[in-house]
């Protein structure tokens, strides 16, 4: 079990390694872009915070009042 930002940082690497073996794929099969894995990247990992964080924004803003000083 592996965090989130690991994997992803895993499937681009790999992206960038099968470049050189293209020998063995079908003459059919059209590699995408490595510009496109990162940009693809990118939303996979941002996409479930920005899912989650208005669900629990009054929970962060809550910790921030509790720790503040009135005076």
């Amino acid at each position: 079990m592996w965090p989130l930002q690991v994997l992803l940082r895993e499937i681009v690497m790999l992206s960038q390694l099968a470049v050189g073996d293209m020998s063995a794929m079908d003459p059919n099969f059209v590699e995408p872009p490595e510009q496109s894995i990162k940009m693809a990247v990118i939303v996979v990992g941002t996409v479930p915070i920005l899912l989650v964080y208005p669900f629990l924004q009054k929970h962060f803003a809550k910790g921030v009042l509790l720790g503040s000083v009135k005076g």
